[in-house]
């Protein structure tokens, strides 16, 4: 996890986020590099494909109030492994698609 998520030390916070619009699942804060990583999980029964994109633009829409100075990275993390294309596209628009198995090696 701290490879995929390119943490380099354990001084991080873990939380989720939500207000009346949104949820984050998953926020990793690190004070050393300034960086919020969004994670957002989906637990689903199949790959993802190019005809899922809807689902890229709804992560992307989830605004987060990230800390003074802070800049913002979004991971899509999935039950099961995505398809090639779906994960170029995720590349497109800067959202990082993982899978459970690319957390373990």
């Amino acid at each position: 996890i701290h490879r995929r998520l390119q943490l380099v030390d354990p001084d991080y916070v873990v939380g989720t986020y939500w207000d009346k619009n949104r949820q984050i699942d998953l926020v990793v804060e690190h004070p050393g590099d300034r960086l919020a990583r969004l994670i957002e999980c989906k637990w689903l029964s199949q790959s993802l494909s190019s005809a899922d994109k809807p689902l890229l633009s709804e992560i992307i829409a989830k605004q987060y109030p990230a800390p003074p100075g802070y800049q913002t990275r979004i991971y899509l993390l999935c039950s099961q492994k995505q398809s090639a294309d779906f994960t170029r596209a995720a590349a497109k628009v800067n959202v990082q698609a993982l899978s459970l198995t690319d957390l373990v090696d």
